[in-house]
C-alpha cells in the first residue's frame, strides 16, 4: 500500500547548481535508500534472472525440433495391392513401409484404413496422415505423365503448422526417393535396350540407303513418265481432233447409209417387178416358131416371088415397119417398149399383106390352073396362109413383148443389146419385106434374118431375165439393210462418244502430265531428302555411359555453408537474446523511479539526474547481459567470436536502457507503455524468426529503424560470422541510437516529479516514478 506524500515546509533553493559531482552526490543517498527494502532486492534479483530464463525457456523449446522428429506421432496407412511390370511383381507401398520402419523419420502409427487415419488427425492424436493408396504401384510404374502414383497427405495446419510443413517435406522427400528408384529401374531397361537401338540405327541406315537408291530409280522413272505423259497429251490432242472428224464422217456415213438402204430397197423392188414382167421361154416360143415358119414359107415363096409382084409391095411395107420395130428393139430396152407396138402394127399390116398375097396367090393358082405354076401358086398360098398364122402369133407375142419391154426399158445393158438385135432383125425383116416386092430372094433373106433376130431377142430376153434373177438374189435382204442402217447410226453415236472420250482423255492426259511433273519433283525431293537422311544417320551411335543410379540422378546438390549453425535453437539465439535484453531493460521501469527526484536534489543539473538514474539500472542490465551470455553458453551455443558477442550484448543492454529512460523522460508513464509496444513491434519487424522480406510491407518499412534489428544482426555476425563486413555498421547505428536517446533524455526536463526524501520510494511501493 502506497504512503501519501506529507506536505513539508519548502526548502530554500540555492541560486545555482553546485556542480555536476555535487549534484550527483546529492542524488545518491535517496537512490541508495531504495535498497534498504528487501522487496527491492528480491525484485532486482528477479529482474536480473528474467532475461536468462526467457532465453533459456524459448531456446530450449525450439532447440532441436528436427532432431526430435522421431517423437512426432504420424499416421501411416498402406493399402497398395502391387502391380506387374515386364513380368515382374512389384509392390512399392510395401517396400516403402519397410524402408520407413527401418529408419523412421517420425513416429509412425499404423491405422487400418485412410478414413481412420484422417479421423485421428482431426482428433489431434497424430499431426498428419500418410496413406499409400491401393493403385499406387500400378500408377507409379507406368511412367505415363498422365498417370502418377499418388501419396495421400492429410494434414491439419491449424493443429500445427510446423508439423504440416514437416509432412509436406517428408512426402516430397519420399516422392523424390521413389522417383529416383523408379528412374534407376527404367535406366536399367534403357541400357539393356540400347544395343537393340544401336542395331536398329544400323538397320535404319541400311534401309535408308536402299530407299535412297529406290528414290533415285523412282526419279528416273518419273522423268520418263513425265516425258511419256507429255507425248500422251500430244497424242490425245491428235486423237481428239481425229475423233471429232470421225464423228462428223460417221454422221455423214449414217445419213448416206440411210439413203443407200432406201435406194437399194427401191432397186430391189424394181428389179423384182422387171424380172416378173420379162417374158419367159414359154412366152417367146410362139415367136420363135412363127419366125421359123416364116423363114420356111419365105424360102418356098422365093421361087414364086416373081409372080407376086403386087403382094411384094405390101410385104415390103410390112417388112419396112418390121425393120423400124427391129431397130427400135435394137436401140435398147427402153426403146423396145415403144418399138414393139410398131412391130405389132407392122405385123398386122404384114398379115394384111400376106392375106392379100394369099388372095393374089389364089388368083394366081386359079389363073395358072393346069399350068406348071399352079403347084407353086398353091404352095405360095399355103405358105402365105401359114405366114399369116405366124404373123398373128407374132403379133400376140409382140404385144406381150411390148408389155415386158415396158418393164425391160428400166433394165440392164443386156436388154438393150437384145433390143438392138431385135432392131437389126426388124430392120432386116423390113428390108427383106421391102425387097420382097422386088423378089422372093430378098424376102427369103429377110425372113432368115428375121428368124435370127427373133432368136437373138429370145436369147437376150432369157439372159436378161436370168441376170435380173441373179441381181435380185444378190441384193441384200431388208433385215441386213436395217442392220446396216442401225450399225451406221450406232457408229455415228459411238463416234460422238469417242470424240467426247477423246476430249476427256486430252484433259486427263494434261492432268497426268502435270501430275507426272509434280511426281518427278516430289521424287527428286524424296531422293534428296533420303540422301540427306542417309548422310545424317550415324554409322555408330554413342554408347550410354554411367550406371542406372547415376543416370536417374544426374544432378546432385553440393552444399557449402557459410556461417554454419549447430542447431535450430542456436540459430534463434540472437533473436531471443535481443528480445530478452529488451524485456530486462523494460522491467527496470517497474522497480526504479526514473521520474522521481528527491526534494533535496531539486536544484541538481539535468546531466547529473540522467546519469544518476542510469547508474544502477545500467549495472543491473549489464548483469542481465552477463547471465544471458552464460545461459546461452551453457545451452551449448558456440560463439565464433566470443569477444564481439560480449561487446555486442553489453552494448545492446546499455543502448536499450538509455532508450527506455529517454522514452520515460520524454513521455512520462506513457514511455513505459511505449516500451512494451515496441517489444511487440520488434518481435514482428526485426526479422529474427523469418526473413523480413517474407513479412508484410509495413514491417519491412520499419525493419531498419528499430534497435533490436541491429542487435540481432550484430550478434549473428559475432556468433556465426553472418553479415560479413557489416558488423561495424550495426554497432555504429546502435551507438547512434544510444547517443540520440541520451540527448533526448538530457533535453527532457518536464516529466520530473519531486518527492520528500523520506517518501522517495521504488515504484513497487509507490505509484510515482
Amino acid at each position: 500500500m502506497t504512503e501519501p506524500f506529507a506536505p513539508e515546509p519548502p526548502i530554500p533553493m540555492p541560486a545555482r547548481s553546485r556542480g555536476f559531482l555535487a549534484d550527483f552526490r546529492a542524488l545518491t543517498p535517496t537512490e541508495r535508500g531504495l535498497w534498504r527494502m528487501p522487496l527491492m532486492w528480491a525484485a532486482a534479483l528477479a529482474i536480473l534472472v528474467i532475461p536468462v530464463v526467457y532465453v533459456a525457456l524459448y531456446l530450449g523449446s525450439v532447440w532441436d525440433p528436427y532432431g526430435n522428429l522421431p517423437q512426432l506421432p504420424v499416421a501411416l496407412v498402406n493399402t497398395d495391392t502391387g502391380a506387374t511390370t515386364r513380368g515382374e511383381q512389384v509392390n512399392l507401398g510395401r517396400d516403402l513401409v519397410i524402408k520407413l520402419r527401418e529408419d523412421p523419420p517420425v513416429k509412425f502409427v499404423s491405422f487400418p484404413n485412410e478414413a481412420a487415419a484422417q479421423a485421428a488427425v482431426r482428433r489431434g492424436e497424430v499431426y498428419f496422415a500418410l496413406t499409400i493408396p491401393a493403385n499406387f504401384s500400378a500408377q507409379a510404374v507406368t511412367g505415363d505423365s498422365r498417370s502418377h502414383g499418388l501419396l495421400h497427405l492429410y494434414s491439419a495446419p491449424g493443429l500445427s503448422y510446423f508439423a504440416s510443413r514437416v509432412g509436406a517435406n517428408l512426402t516430397e522427400r519420399l516422392t523424390t526417393d521413389l522417383n529416383s528408384e523408379l528412374g534407376s529401374r527404367r535406366w536399367e531397361v534403357v541400357q539393356a535396350s540400347l544395343s537393340d537401338v544401336q542395331q536398329g540405327f544400323r538397320d535404319l541406315k541400311a534401309a535408308t540407303g536402299k530407299l535412297r537408291d529406290g528414290a533415285s530409280t523412282l526419279a528416273e522413272g518419273t522423268a520418263k513418265l513425265n516425258t511419256g505423259a507429255a507425248d500422251l497429251s500430244a497424242g490425245a490432242g491428235k486423237l481428239a481432233d481425229g475423233s471429232t472428224k470421225l464423228a462428223a464422217g460417221a454422221t455423214d456415213l449414217s445419213g448416206g447409209v440411210g439413203t443407200l438402204t432406201g435406194g437399194v430397197g427401191k432397186l430391189s423392188g424394181g428389179l423384182k417387178q422387171l424380172e416378173a414382167a420379162a417374158p419367159g421361154e414359154a412366152q417367146l416360143a410362139p415367136l420363135q416358131t412363127g419366125a421359123k415358119a416364116l423363114a420356111s414359107s419365105v424360102t418356098e415363096l422365093s421361087s414364086g416371088l416373081n409372080t407376086l409382084q403386087d403382094g411384094a409391095n405390101q410385104v415390103a411395107a410390112g417388112a419396112s415397119r418390121l425393120q423400124a420395130g427391129s431397130k427400135q428393139a435394137n436401140a435398147g430396152a427402153g426403146q423396145l417398149a415403144a418399138q414393139l407396138p410398131g412391130l405389132a402394127s407392122g405385123l398386122t399390116t404384114l398379115q394384111g399383106g400376106a392375106g392379100k398375097v394369099a388372095g393374089g396367090a389364089g388368083q394366081l393358082a386359079a389363073g395358072a390352073a393346069g399350068t406348071p405354076l399352079a403347084s407353086g401358086a398353091a404352095g405360095l398360098q399355103t405358105g402365105v396362109a401359114q405366114l399369116g398364122t405366124g404373123l398373128t402369133q407374132a403379133q400376140a407375142g409382140a404385144q406381150k413383148a411390148a408389155t415386158g419391154a415396158a418393164a425391160l426399158a428400166k433394165g440392164t445393158a443386156a436388154v438393150a443389146q437384145g433390143a438392138g438385135s431385135l432392131s437389126v432383125g426388124a430392120g432386116q425383116v423390113s428390108a427383106g419385106l421391102t425387097k420382097a416386092a422386088g423378089g422372093a430372094g430378098q424376102l427369103a433373106t429377110g425372113a432368115s434374118k428375121l428368124q435370127g433376130g427373133v432368136d437373138t431377142v429370145v436369147a437376150g430376153n432369157l439372159k436378161l431375165k436370168a441376170v435380173l434373177g441373179t441381181a435380185t438374189a444378190s441384193l441384200p435382204k431388208q433385215a441386213d439393210l436395217d442392220t446396216l442402217k442401225s450399225g451406221a447410226s450406232t457408229l455415228a453415236a459411238r463416234s460422238d462418244d469417242l470424240a467426247t472420250g477423246a476430249a476427256t482423255l486430252v484433259t486427263g492426259a494434261q492432268k497426268l502430265a502435270s501430275g507426272a511433273a509434280r511426281v518427278q519433283d516430289g521424287s527428286e525431293q524424296l531422293r534428296d531428302g533420303l540422301t540427306t537422311l542417309y548422310a545424317k544417320i550415324p554409322d555408330q551411335t554413342e554408347q550410354l555411359g554411367g550406371d542406372p543410379a547415376g543416370l536417374s540422378q544426374s544432378v546432385q546438390t553440393v552444399t557449402r555453408e557459410f556461417a554454419p549453425v549447430g542447431s535450430n535453437g542456436a540459430a534463434f539465439a540472437p533473436y531471443f537474446m535481443a528480445l530478452a535484453l529488451w524485456v530486462g531493460c523494460t522491467l527496470t521501469t517497474f522497480i526504479f523511479p526514473y521520474l522521481l527526484i528527491p526534494e533535496s536534489a531539486r536544484t541538481s543539473s539535468q546531466a547529473a539526474r540522467v546519469l544518476r538514474k542510469l547508474a544502477v539500472p545500467a549495472v543491473l542490465v549489464l548483469g542481465q547481459a552477463a547471465l544471458v551470455l552464460l545461459g546461452v553458453d551453457l545451452l551449448g551455443v558456440k560463439f565464433q567470436n566470443p569477444g564481439l558477442v560480449i561487446l555486442t550484448t553489453l552494448a545492446a543492454s546499455l543502448t536499450f536502457v538509455v532508450l527506455i529512460l529517454a522514452l520515460n523522460l520524454l513521455l512520462g508513464a506513457a514511455g513505459r507503455l511505449l516500451a512494451l509496444v515496441l517489444l511487440v513491434l520488434q518481435l514482428a519487424a526485426s526479422g529474427g524468426s523469418y526473413p523480413v522480406e517474407l513479412s508484410p510491407g509495413v514491417f519491412q518499412a520499419i525493419h531498419s529503424f528499430i534497435p533490436v534489428t541491429d542487435v540481432i544482426n550484430a550478434l549473428r555476425y559475432a556468433m556465426f560470422g553472418a553479415y560479413e563486413g557489416q558488423y561495424a555498421t550495426f554497432m555504429l547505428r546502435m551507438g547512434l541510437i544510444a547517443v540520440v536517446s541520451l540527448m533526448v533524455a538530457l533535453l527532457s526536463r518536464r516529466r520530473w516529479q519531486y518527492a520528500p526524501d523520506r517518501l522517495f520510494r521504488s515504484p513497487l511501493i509507490t505509484d510515482v516514478g
